[in-house]
């Protein structure tokens, strides 16, 4: 019986393999429109954008390449305006030297940038507030053994934007980046809207424990690409 269904079902998925079926609802006008990310504070966005920048080309320094080319990019990084690592050298300048006992910038500076490239050291995630911000709510999960809570006002503002009207073409709001207090209560720097469609497969699914499909229902979802400033738009 069961080398009889088999048959049945690889007959029916010859003439289905290949084929796919959306949703009648094409989403990507609504995508277009009002998909992106909704940008709270302009000044935070661009400090995190930039740490970020600089903790994943010290990651992939650290896990691809030697420690002579590791120190270079921490060099680099220390000898740049504009990055944390360069604040944190010009700032305790006297401190290094004194602690790496050399009145020497340059034995200094090189003691440090090793000692870094050993511990594989990345720049803290904080703000210019001296607030912790996360990138993934999973990191403050783990860290206040709880979800993050969104403060219904914020929202409240990406509904007001957007139009009561268009209130049922909204999918879930997201939450992106954000920092908390000491308290675990937080503030959200970026939110954002993403799109789908639900899409049919057609083929043989599953197994003898859990049964056979010739179909499954997946989502396939449309690409972030709008950045939508608050502060400019609520003006």
């Amino acid at each position: 019986m069961k080398f009889t269904l088999s048959i049945l079902a690889l007959l029916a998925i010859a003439f289905l393999v290949g084929c796919s079926a959306k949703d009648t609802n094409n989403k990507s006008e609504l995508n277009n429109k009002y998909g992106g990310i909704y940008i709270f504070n302009k000044k935070y966005y661009e400090e995190i954008q930039g740490r970020e920048r600089e903790r994943g080309e010290l990651k992939d320094c650290y896990e691809n390449k030697l420690k002579s080319e590791c120190e270079q990019v921490v060099k680099k990084q220390i000898t740049t305006n504009g990055y944390f690592l360069n604040r944190v050298w010009n700032n305790n300048k006297d401190k290094f030297m004194k602690k790496y006992n050399s009145s020497d910038e340059n034995i200094a500076l090189d003691r440090y940038i090793s000692h870094i490239v050993n511990k594989k050291i990345y720049p803290i995630q904080t703000l210019s507030n001296g607030k912790k911000y996360y990138t993934d709510t999973a990191d403050y999960s783990r860290e206040y053994s709880k979800q993050p809570k969104v403060p219904e006002i914020y929202k409240e503002r990406i509904r007001n934007l957007i139009g009561k009207e268009n209130l049922d073409k909204i999918p879930g709001i997201g939450l992106g980046s954000f920092y908390s207090d000491e308290e675990g209560n937080i503030t959200p720097i970026t939110m954002y809207i993403q799109y789908s469609d639900k899409v049919k497969s057609y083929g043989l699914f599953g197994d003898e424990g859990r049964g056979f499909s010739l179909s499954r229902d997946r989502f396939e979802y449309y690409e972030v690409k709008n950045k939508f400033y608050m502060e400019d738009l609520e003006k």
